[in-house]
């Protein structure tokens, strides 16, 4: 049922505005990327854009995890990034699952000036971990300031 909602909310999205406008679903532009998040963890994360048009753009990730200091085996994820053109509101949430549990963030930013090569966004983020030998977390929140200069 989920994966319907999803699938209908993405074509719904892909409809042009107007017959002008050019609607790029599965955009071939993706990246692969890989970070260091903790001492010893590798994550590789891939991200293709799944739809865009002049107002929205939703792109999906496939997360791959791996301890590389301890035995536990590969740790799988994903997650969902939209953005609103017109209203310069940015909104993503992510899980990874492994044998220590589920990592579970949520962020939504809005930038608030622009100018030139300059720009502030600020936003919220929340994270928890779920299960696992330690047990669930305390839920994480904060408030972030991003700027480009």
């Amino acid at each position: 049922m989920k994966l319907q909602f999803f699938i209908a909310l993405t074509l719904t999205l892909a409809k042009a505005e107007n017959p002008d406008s050019a609607v790029q679903a599965l955009k071939q532009e993706s990246g692969l990327s890989w970070v260091f998040p903790n001492p010893g963890v590798v994550q590789m994360q891939y991200r293709a854009n799944l739809v865009k048009n002049l107002d929205h753009e939703v792109d999906g990730s496939v997360i791959l995890e791996k301890n590389l200091l301890g035995g536990d085996p590969v740790a799988v994820g994903g997650g969902i990034h939209y953005s609103h053109t017109p209203s310069k509101v940015n909104f993503g949430v992510q899980a990874v699952h492994g044998a220590q549990g589920t990592q579970f963030g949520a962020q939504a930013t809005r930038k608030v000036y622009q100018g030139g090569n300059n720009a502030v966004d600020v936003g919220v983020v929340y994270g928890q971990h779920f299960g696992g030998p330690g047990g669930n977390s305390r839920p994480v929140v904060g408030a972030v300031v991003k700027t480009t200069l």
